[in-house]
């Protein structure tokens, strides 16, 4: 089969039909919570009847996976004791810090 190339040259995923679902399921759960938006938050005149809004809820639960239910156990990431100085220099600049301003007031903190 010689379908269509990219520019890669390479056959494009979205022609895999088991990909193809996935992203018709992402692009109808997206148009979904956009109309709900526009008429919950936005108020852009949209109107959704209530029956529009149980039909957009019933999608909505059987694409986007139910997270109620999700229990967490165990710590979330690396504790600020235990990364090294650079290491948390670093994490400080990337996340948009003054990191030596940041370590100063750590280590003046640290002292009161």
């Amino acid at each position: 089969m010689s379908g269509v190339k990219g520019r890669s040259g390479r056959q494009p995923e979205i022609l895999n039909p088991g990909r193809k679902a996935v992203v018709t399921a992402h692009i109808k759960t997206s148009k979904i919570l956009k109309r709900f938006q526009n008429h919950f938050f936005w108020h852009s005149g949209i109107e959704l009847s209530v029956t529009q809004i149980k039909a957009g809820e019933i999608l909505l639960r059987k694409t986007l996976p139910d997270l109620r239910h999700t229990e967490h156990s165990g710590e979330i990431g690396i504790p600020a004791q235990q990364l090294s100085q650079d290491d948390l220099k670093l994490r400080l600049t990337i996340a948009g810090f003054d990191a030596d301003e940041v370590m100063e007031r750590l280590s003046s903190n640290a002292i009161n």
